[in-house]
C-alpha cells in the first residue's frame, strides 16, 4: 500500500492499492461512514441508451463486498460528491478497487489510524508455499498475511506395490503434480516452496521440483493433505519467515486460548461483551477478531466490535483481523469470532 497525500485538517488520506493483500488491509481500514473519492464509471442515460462515463465520485460508505484472496474490492454506498450535470448526488454507486487502484478516504474523526494502518501494510508481506504430499493425497497451499490460500487438492491415485505399472504411474503422476506446483507458483511470484508429508514420497516430489527451477525445503508431517499444511505452520516448517504472517499468528493465538479456557484460567476472553470489557479494563494482550464483527450489518455489534479494537490498540496491545473464509476465522465462530489473550486474570 502506498501512502500518496496526506491532509490531517480534513480527515483525508490518498492511497495507492499495489497488490491483493492491500486490499484485505483496505477492508479492514474502511468503516461504514466513511467517505472515499476515486475516478471511476458510471452509465448514464444519452438518447434512450446508456453510456458508461469516466469521472470522480465521492461516496459515503454503506458496505464493502470483499472475498478473500480476489483482486477487486468492491465499496459500495451513496454519492455525496461528483460532476453536477448528471445529477448523480443521493444515488447508490460502487467503486471498485484493485491493484494500482488511487483512492482517498475520507473520516470525520481524523485520518491517524489510517495512515497508521496504511505505513504498517507498506511493508513487504511475505508469501510462503506449502505442498503437503503422499502417496494418497496432495495439498498446496500459499500462506500469506490475510490468511491460508487452498490453491489445489486432490488424490496421487498411485496403485499398490504389487502393480506390476506402479513406477511408471508413480513417476507421471510425481510429474504432473510438479508441473501443477510451478503454474500456480508461477502465476503468484513465489520462487520457493517447502514439501512436506511422511515417509520418502515428498522427497521424489522435492526433486521434481528443484528439477524444474524452484528452491525446495523438505521436512516431515503425518499426513499429505489439509492437515499436514496446518502441521507444517504449526511446527514452524516454514521457517522463520512465518512469524511476521498474520494469519500464522492468529491461529498460534487461538491455540493458546484453547489451552487456557480448557484449564479453566481466567487471563482469556471470548465473545464480544466479554472482549470489549476486557479492553476496556486495558487487559487485552493479543485480540483476533473476524471481519464478521467489523462489517456486520447490525450497527451497535459492528460498533462494539470497532469499540474493542480501538481500546486494544490504544493498550499497545497486538490486533489481528481475520477473513472469516479461512481457517482462523472458521474456528473463531466458536468462540463467538472474537478471542482474546489477557495481561492478567480479569473475569
Amino acid at each position: 500500500m502506498k501512502l500518496l497525500e496526506v491532509n490531517p485538517s480534513k480527515g483525508e488520506v490518498k492511497l495507492r492499492v499495489e497488490d491483493e493483500e492491500d486490499l484485505w488491509t483496505l477492508y479492514t481500514i474502511l468503516r461504514k461512514g466513511d467517505l472515499v473519492r476515486a475516478k471511476t464509471v458510471r452509465s448514464i442515460a444519452k438518447g434512450g441508451s446508456k453510456e458508461k462515463i469516466p469521472m470522480t465520485l465521492t461516496i459515503k460508505v454503506s458496505d464493502i463486498e470483499f472475498q478473500p484472496f480476489a483482486q477487486v474490492l468492491r465499496i459500495r454506498g451513496t454519492v455525496v460528491e461528483g460532476p453536477d450535470r448528471f445529477g448523480l448526488k443521493g444515488s447508490s454507486h460502487a467503486i471498485r478497487a484493485y491493484p494500482g487502484k488511487e483512492l482517498t478516504i475520507i473520516r470525520e474523526n481524523g485520518s491517524e489510524d489510517i495512515v497508521r494502518k496504511v505505513k504498517a501494510a507498506s511493508m513487504k508481506k511475505p508469501k510462503v508455499a506449502v505442498l503437503s504430499v503422499d502417496t494418497d493425497d496432495y495439498a498446496l497451499a500459499i500462506v500469506r498475511g490475510q490468511g491460508i490460500e487452498w490453491v489445489l487438492e486432490g488424490s496421487m491415485q498411485i496403485p499398490g506395490k504389487l502393480d506390476e505399472n506402479r513406477e511408471a504411474i508413480v513417476k507421471a503422476n510425481v510429474k504432473e503434480l510438479a508441473k501443477k506446483v510451478l503454474e500456480e507458483l508461477n502465476k503468484r511470484g513465489i520462487q520457493n516452496v517447502v514439501v512436506v508429508g511422511p515417509g520418502f514420497f515428498k522427497e521424489r516430489v522435492a526433486d521434481e521440483l528443484r528439477a524444474m527451477g524452484l528452491n525446495v525445503k523438505v521436512d516431515t508431517v503425518s499426513s499429505g493433505d489439509r492437515v499436514g499444511v496446518l502441521e507444517a505452520i504449526k511446527k514452524g516448517s516454514l521457517g522463520d519467515v512465518i512469524k511476521d504472517l498474520e494469519s500464522v499468528k492468529a491461529l498460534e493465538v487461538i491455540e493458546e486460548a484453547i489451552k487456557r479456557i480448557a484449564k479453566d484460567r481466567r487471563d482469556v476472553c471470548y465473545g464480544l461483551e466479554d472482549c470489549l470489557n476486557a479492553s476496556v479494563m486495558g487487559a487485552i494482550e493479543k485480540l483476533v477478531i473476524s471481519d464478521r464483527l467489523l462489517h456486520h450489518e447490525n450497527d451497535e455489534i459492528r460498533e462494539k466490535a470497532i469499540q474493542t479494537i480501538e481500546n486494544a490498540e490504544k493498550t499497545r496491545a497486538e490486533v489481528i483481523i481475520v477473513p472469516r473464509d479461512t481457517e482462523a476465522g472458521e474456528r473463531l465462530r466458536a468462540f463467538g469470532d472474537v478471542v482474546g489473550l489477557l495481561r492478567f486474570e480479569a473475569f
